[in-house]
């Protein structure tokens, strides 16, 4: 009769497990970055150091309750047992352990995967403007005057700097097969350091309720060769009926759609990032601040 539980016990867990497994994509286990795949070792390592404490603290909850029954007469009772320095030494000294691996690996991939660390490469990074807004997200490539709605382009084996601001309310920046979830908001700027280590069409999206249509800020990162990147931009550059000036982004911002078509541009306005980011910013207030840390007098108008 035991025997026949435990194997249902056995067969019930591992349909439960290809059952989780089978119908999804685990993004965060199938990394396609270097970011991504130390994060992923990263959670895998500190779950597998934590279920040290976990398990056999789950195994004791059902073994001793079992073995201590009224009707066990094999189970012996101690009522003048007061203390075992054997065991209190195992009580205390595992978590402390445990609680120093951890603090270590803490301390240790928190500096490795500060996200405003460059990634070392013989390539030069390429930097993306990126720029939440509602309900879609505008990407900007400054350096080669193009820009896209709700797609991604990126190089393989290319150093990546994301710069991210937010057009209205907070949100959060996530391509999780790249690693590192970042948020965005207006008025300031974030900085993300990325890499695509093998070419693929991965899932971005925001990560951060922001308001009704939040759930739709989804688009496709399409990551290819670096040749086919440089042909890309140029097939980008060759275009020049829609350009991305001030006005046409204002123009998107009031129209707020919602699961917006992917859309290109070329040329776009110099500058139109900083110019994002300084409509937040009270410039007179900004100098007087800037002249007082440096202790000279505020220009007069």
């Amino acid at each position: 009769m035991r025997k026949t539980y435990t194997k249902a016990v056995r067969t019930g867990v591992m349909l439960m497990a290809l059952m989780i497994l089978s119908g999804c994509d685990l993004a965060l286990f199938n990394p396609k970055g270097e970011i991504a795949e130390y994060e992923k070792w990263l959670l895998i390592f500190s779950a597998g150091i934590m279920l040290l404490v976990i398990i056999p603290c789950i195994i004791m909850a059902v073994v001793f309750p079992w073995w201590f029954r009224e009707s066990n007469q094999k189970a012996k009772y101690h009522p003048e047992w007061r203390e075992s320095k054997t065991l209190e030494k195992f009580m205390w000294g595992v978590p402390i352990v445990i609680t120093v691996i951890l603090a270590f690996i803490v301390i240790q991939s928190t500096i490795d995967l500060n996200p405003k660390k460059p990634i070392e490469s013989e390539h030069d990074e390429l930097v993306i403007e990126v720029v939440s807004m509602d309900w879609q997200w505008l990407f900007i490539y400054p350096e080669e005057g193009i820009a896209t709605i709700n797609e991604l382009y990126l190089p393989v084996d290319r150093p990546l700097k994301f710069r991210l601001t937010s057009q209205t309310v907070m949100n959060a920046f996530f391509v999780p097969q790249l690693g590192t979830q970042l948020d965005v908001m207006s008025g300031m700027e974030n900085v993300l350091h990325l890499i695509v280590n093998e070419p693929g069409r991965f899932q971005g999206a925001s990560y951060g309720y922001s308001g009704a249509g939040y759930s739709d800020m989804k688009f496709p990162v399409i990551a290819v060769p670096m040749a086919d990147f440089d042909a890309w931009v140029l097939k980008m550059q060759s275009t020049d009926n829609h350009p991305l000036t001030w006005a046409k982004y204002q123009e998107m911002v009031k129209a707020q759609p919602i699961n917006a078509p992917v859309q290109y541009f070329h040329p776009i306005d110099k500058g139109i990032y900083l110019r994002i980011i300084g409509q937040f910013m009270d410039l007179k207030e900004l100098e007087e601040h800037m002249m007082h840390m440096h202790h000279m007098p505020a220009s007069q108008p």
